[in-house]
């Protein structure tokens, strides 16, 4: 399968992007409640390592990090994604740099995938 490479800008989540990623996070479930309960509490909870892919005037991913309480030196990736048309566009490995060095930043010295 070919990749495709998008320019696509990663930034921390902003009030702004609630609904886009609520949306991402909700994906074919019905009840929209838990996506929108689980994108506030991260934004509340992990500012500084919840970080959303813009390509265009769109959200088109989102991943959520956060330490390990009671343990910096470990932080978990906790959600990772990309939208389906966006995907294999290099999306995803600009996410986990960004967030990668976010993590860094903060002293963890190991990095899980959840």
């Amino acid at each position: 399968m070919e990749e495709y490479r998008v320019d696509v800008q990663i930034r921390p989540i902003t009030d702004r992007d609630y609904h886009a990623v609520t949306t991402l996070e909700q994906g074919q479930a019905k009840d929209r409640y838990p996506a929108a309960v689980f994108v506030r509490q991260m934004m509340t909870l992990s500012p500084h390592t919840f970080f959303i892919a813009i390509s265009g005037e769109s959200v088109s991913g989102y991943l959520v990090s956060t330490p390990v309480p009671g343990d910096p030196s470990i932080a978990w990736i906790l959600r990772l994604r990309v939208e389906p048309e966006m995907q294999r566009q290099g999306i995803l490995p600009t996410l986990l740099a960004t967030a990668i060095v976010a993590i860094l930043v903060r002293l963890a010295l190991y990095l899980f995938l959840f």
